[in-house]
């Protein structure tokens, strides 16, 4: 379950936030929206926030993409040849 704390918590509980992170993630909110997620350090995770950023990407911009498919899907079939 997470943890929520707003950013001024953040900045003044940094210390005891990064001893407590490895049993509680902590969402970050700033004027009521969730901001950023703090989650434990392991060696070898860098995999796991890769696939993270690029889900985070593919959500953020999602809407952008449909409309990209759809005119993509619109102008029809291609002629190039490979």
């Amino acid at each position: 379950m997470f943890k929520i704390v707003t950013v001024s918590e953040v900045q003044k509980k940094i210390g005891q936030m990064a001893k407590n992170v490895r049993y509680n993630e902590i969402l970050v909110t700033s004027r009521g929206k969730g901001s950023m997620l703090i989650l434990p350090y392991f060696e070898g995770c860098d995999d796991f926030v890769s696939e993270y950023r690029e889900n985070y990407e593919m959500s953020v911009n999602r809407e952008n993409l449909k409309r990209k498919y759809r005119e993509s899907m619109k102008s029809g079939k291609g002629t190039l040849v490979i």
